[in-house]
């Protein structure tokens, strides 16, 4: 659950409850910590990790509640100073699965359309890096409630 060098891919969330996970880590006063991925992290580490997942916690709930798509909310994350972690189409499954539990979480994610859309942004960014992370790339997607690009993960 805790993530070291790239963006972290959290399938179940929500983001509070993993924050929490990470808060108890650190109670337990480590030296060293072994992350899921990674490499090692001492509390400071894990430290900012836990601000790292407060940071898009607050911009998942920011942009849900502004009614911005999922496409969108990555870039915006990514614009706003996310893009030095590696691996950055994580954000979007991520956002999804905080968007499913801000929804109420009641729907099944559809992990086909999430893995999918994590990969055409990865493709765009590969093959044009020069582009500073913009809109995620368009393309076939479930429409969301309100006609919005979505999806449910």
């Amino acid at each position: 659950m805790l993530f070291a060098g790239d963006h972290p891919c959290h399938w179940a969330g929500p983001l509070e409850r993993v924050i929490a996970a990470a808060e108890r880590i650190l109670g337990l006063g480590p030296e060293v910590v072994v992350p899921g991925h990674g490499g090692l992290l001492d509390a400071a580490g894990v430290r900012e990790h836990i601000g790292y997942l407060e940071r898009l916690r607050d911009h998942a709930a920011d942009c849900f509640e502004r009614g911005v798509d999922l496409p969108e909310a990555t870039a915006r994350f990514l614009a706003d100073g996310g893009f030095e972690l590696g691996l950055p189409e994580r954000v979007l499954i991520t956002l999804a699965t905080e968007y499913r539990h801000l929804r109420g979480g009641d729907e099944r994610p559809d992990l086909v359309a999430a893995v999918g859309a994590a990969a055409r942004l990865a493709w765009e960014w590969e093959h044009h890096p020069s582009r500073s992370p913009g809109p995620a790339p368009s393309g076939p997607e479930p429409s969301a409630p309100g006609g919005g690009r979505s999806f449910a993960a």
